[in-house]
């Protein structure tokens, strides 16, 4: 489509919404003027003489009302959300407005008034049910569904107004009609359902917090006006009868235009959210101490047998909402007691820590101290690596019951996370703690035993008391596992805090914070240390390591944030930053005429992820790079950890053409096995046998093998941790494939890398005149 079809197209909607709102505006003009024009024609009929013309203007005005229900109608059907609940207003009105035209109509066949009850009256009390469903779905647009409650709080109020009506009312005001008689109770129907509609108007005010819109200003009005007229239709029906022209046709009348209006309201229902208070049960619990009332003082008066039952009745559904009240306070309670507990240990959660921690320390005073002990597992992810997670759950569910021996009846024990526990001990100074925790430690140490295993494991503790380290809980657990940490470095397994040795502690927290913002704005970027082929005498691929650009502290290492980023949960993030980095890059090379493979390290974590593969493939594909250029580094400890699901892994990493190498190789626990079976490409030699190789015969003996076991198996070996010329000569002798090192290159930026590559650098340290391509 050309752009002045577009612009065609959008100057013929916008003429057609300014035509339907030209027409909805004339429409609303038309329909208040109407209104306008049946409101005070019925005023001046006060101005004609009463008799028969009076009776028949009036007649007429009561049988315009129609029109009222036509124009909800109409309003209703273009209101696509509210169009239910206001067609059943509109109905409502229509039986107001048939039952008077019926009455009307009965009045001038007989020439008289119809006798009371007449069967129009059924069509009026029909029109306050319909109003009141009516109002219901208008709340429940705005407020959600309206449950059990409100309707029990709209019965409590329906019944308890009966009981009272019947109990007062008849007596006084009806007793022309005889108080038992049908007469009787329909007539005080009238005013039970007008008042149960109030209330439900007004708890739905209630609910919008006190600040109710236009529309539901209209509607409380329109129901007072309703009431109005029951109550003047209620006193001449006792009195002498119901005048045509009087009070109560007004108030019908004016009720049914603010209705009308109310409908005109064009705005869309508000999302409003339910307030739930006690101020909520104010006016059930009145009209049930109403009914209360009724069944006190019924013993010693002569009240009507009908208003002992409704009594009764309103007290049964008053029951029920108080079952409900009581039911949701216990679902209540056993939310908020699983909010505060570990699923796994039943335990505290980190929640129920703060919230505990924090009201002791309010409780307390100044001189009472609070210890804190926080328990870390030591090795606790090689229990779940290698014997699996049910297993590593279970010694989690076992940790609670063998720390409760330990700590008194009143200490509390909470799961943080993961496997890391936390101890209050209210009331024990640091020397008490740092005893506790000694003994936790030695509990820890004892062996469990686990399906037929026997396992032994270790913990350390980190203790911070309170008020010497911290006047907050925030700071306590900070320091606490400050504490912990400098236990593990130094192997103490407890550790109490010490402010000259927390050098870290806030820098830790300021760095995390950093960290997080880095792999927001691309702080991170990529250095490459190229891979030199001893047999072609040339660079033939680079390894791509992670740098950090702090925007105040410079160039970080990546041993300075990387454990940082294990330890956050944040290493899966950053390896596919690195990926789609590492191969934007291969791309731009490529472009450049330079075609250099890179390697990527890739940690357990982020290789065992699902997603890995599928993200590969979508970083390949968007760059289109050959697959066969990406090479994924991984370590022997990840084959090891879930090695069918590594398998699965390289797999699908193979059928999409990326190579893989095995990292750090003679430094895990491999089997010969996994190299056998699984599709891998190289072996990559670790750094730590290139050390002191010209006087370590053994070391030479192991490179040697390690060379010729991989060739045997089909595997390129490269060697990392090359500096000098001796190991270079060595490798190079033994048949070693590639080598990687600083006796090359220390990791460039790629600017660098290309000039290094370009000009034929190698290094002088190699004496060499060999040209890289």
């Amino acid at each position: 489509m050309s752009p002045h079809d577009v612009a065609v197209g959008h100057g013929d909607s916008s003429d057609s919404a300014t035509d339907l709102e030209r027409r909805t505006h004339r429409r609303v003009i038309v329909t208040l003027g109407s209104l306008a024009v049946l409101l005070f024609g019925f005023l001046g009929t006060w101005l004609l003489p009463v008799g028969p013309a009076t009776g028949s203007v009036a007649t007429a005005l009561l049988i315009a009302m129609p029109p009222l229900v036509v124009v909800l109608a109409v309003i209703a059907a273009r209101r696509q959300e509210q169009r239910g609940p206001y067609l059943q207003l509109a109905a409502g009105i229509a039986c107001f407005a048939i039952s008077r035209t019926l009455w009307f109509g009965l009045h001038w066949m007989h020439g008289e008034p119809p006798p009371f009850p007449s069967w129009p009256a059924g069509l009026w009390l029909l029109g306050y049910v319909l109003l009141l469903t009516g109002v219901v779905g208008l709340l429940e647009l705005e407020l959600g569904r309206v449950g059990l409650r409100s309707w029990l709080d709209a019965l409590v109020v329906g019944l308890g107004t009966a009981a009272v009506s019947a109990a007062f009312l008849l007596d006084v005001v009806l007793s022309p009609l005889e108080a038992d008689s049908l007469a009787a109770m329909v007539a005080v129907t009238y005013p039970i359902l007008n008042l149960t509609l109030l209330a439900v108007v007004a708890a739905g005010v209630a609910m919008h917090a006190g600040a109710p819109t236009r529309r539901w200003v209209l509607i409380t009005l329109g129901v007072l006006l309703f009431g109005l007229g029951d109550l003047d239709h209620l006193s001449h029906l006792a009195a002498d009868g119901y005048q045509v022209g009087g009070l109560m046709d007004l108030a019908w009348l004016g009720g049914a235009i603010l209705f009308s209006v109310a409908a005109l309201d064009r705005r869309p229902a508000p999302k409003v959210e339910q307030v739930r208070s006690t101020a909520m049960l104010v006016v059930p619990a009145t009209f049930s101490i109403a009914a209360l009332i009724v069944l006190a003082i019924a013993p010693f008066h002569d009240l009507p047998g009908g208003a002992v039952s409704l009594a009764i009745a309103t007290l049964v559904a008053a029951f029920g909402r108080i079952a409900i009240a009581f039911r949701d306070v216990t679902l209540l309670h056993e939310s908020q007691h699983q909010a505060r507990t570990d699923e796994l240990t039943e335990l505290g959660n980190r929640r129920a820590f703060h919230l505990e921690s924090t009201r002791l320390l309010a409780e307390g005073t100044a001189e009472e101290p609070l210890a804190l002990l926080l328990i870390d597992l030591d090795h606790f992810k090689e229990i779940n690596d290698t014997l699996g997670h049910p297993i590593g759950d279970e010694l989690l569910r076992l940790i609670g019951p063998r720390l409760q021996t330990v700590v008194r009846d009143h200490d509390r024990l909470f799961r943080l996370g993961g496997d890391e526990f936390a101890v209050l001990l209210p009331g024990l100074s640091a020397d008490d703690a740092f005893e506790t925790a000694h003994r936790i430690r030695d509990e820890l140490r004892r062996p469990f035993a686990l399906d037929d295993l026997l396992l032994h494991i270790d913990g350390s503790v980190g203790v911070a008391v309170y008020p010497d380290h911290g006047d907050n809980a925030e700071l306590l657990l900070q320091r606490a596992d400050v504490a912990m940490y400098l236990a593990k470095e130094t192997r103490s397994g407890v550790q109490v805090y010490l402010s000259e040795k927390d050098t870290n502690g806030r820098d830790q927290l300021q760095l995390l914070d950093d960290l997080r913002r880095a792999l927001r704005t691309d702080q991170l970027l990529l250095h490459y240390q190229p891979q030199w082929s001893l047999t072609k005498r040339r660079v033939i691929g680079v390894e791509a390591l992670v740098r950090w650009q702090h925007p105040t502290d410079g160039l970080i290492a990546p041993d300075r944030f990387l454990p940082l980023v294990e330890k956050t949960g944040l290493m899966t993030e950053l390896t596919r930053i690195v990926l789609r980095k590492a191969v934007a890059q291969c791309r731009e090379w490529q472009d450049q005429g330079l075609e250099l493979p890179v390697a990527v390290n890739v940690s357990a974590v982020s290789f065992l992820d699902e997603l890995l593969v599928d993200h590969l493939a979508f970083v390949l594909e968007g760059t289109g790079v050959d697959p066969s250029l990406l090479v994924i580094e991984i370590t022997e400890n990840t084959l090891v950890a879930d090695p069918i699901r590594a398998g699965e892994i390289l797999q699908r990493m193979r059928a999409l053409g990326v190579r893989v190498s095995v990292d750090d190789y003679g430094t895990g626990y491999c089997s010969l096995a996994y190299l056998r079976d699984l599709p891998i490409d190289e072996l990559k030699l670790d750094r730590t046998f290139m050390r002191d190789l010209s006087r370590d015969r053994r070391g030479e003996a192991i490179v040697r093998s390690t060379i010729e076991l991989a060739h045997s198996l089909g595997l390129d070996m490269v060697a990392e941790g090359v500096e000098d010329q001796h190991t270079f000569d060595y490798l190079t002798g033994s048949g070693c494939d590639t080598a990687q090192g600083y006796f090359f290159s220390a990791p460039l930026p790629a600017a660098e890398l290309e000039d290094w590559v370009r000009n034929g650098v190698a290094t002088s340290a190699t004496g060499r005149s060999d040209t890289p391509a």
